[in-house]
């Protein structure tokens, strides 16, 4: 689990990313990985789909509210959040 929390600290320090999305970067690479890495980095504050999705919409806000909502499903934000 180190090596996986590490890779992941690492991936969230160039950029945000929502849950959904860093858990298929990272099984792209290790294959299953624990629930208790997505755990710490939420506890932490590490990872939040709420920020995700806040600055996902802040950075692409000219797209229209139908394919922000579109894009922010398939990054894995449930419709009640975006």
């Amino acid at each position: 689990m180190d090596e996986i929390l590490k890779h992941a600290l690492k991936l969230l320090a160039a950029r945000d990313y929502s849950v959904d999305g860093l858990r298929m970067k990272l099984e792209a690479r290790y294959g299953s990985v624990p629930a208790d890495v997505f755990t710490y980095l939420e506890a932490r504050k590490f990872l939040n789909d709420r920020r995700f999705a806040e600055t996902f919409v802040r950075n692409h806000k000219d797209r229209g509210v139908g394919r922000l909502r579109a894009d922010l499903a398939r990054r894995g934000i449930p419709e009640k959040l975006a």
